[in-house]
């Protein structure tokens, strides 16, 4: 027989409720970890599926929240020629 060591994910970064239990297990595991939540609120980009929609609802619990139409251009910025 042999033992395979559980590995546990420190970091996990998804949307709302797609990613849930990733986010879930990643904060579950022993010593430090960082999950990381993007919630699309910009439908001019991308269909929005924030907490409004009938997805979306996935606490945040500690996580921390990116909002797309709010902090986006601050996580990515693009400088312009």
């Amino acid at each position: 027989h042999s033992v395979t060591a559980l590995r546990w994910p420190v970091m996990a970064f998804g949307i709302p409720d797609g990613d849930f239990h990733m986010l879930q297990c990643a904060a579950a595991g022993p010593g430090p970890h960082f999950g990381l939540i993007v919630r699309h609120t910009d439908a001019e980009c991308e269909w929005a599926h924030d907490r409004t929609s009938h997805v979306g609802k996935l606490d945040e619990a500690g996580r921390v929240v990116v909002d797309v139409k709010r902090d986006w251009r601050r996580v990515f910025a693009v400088e312009k020629p």
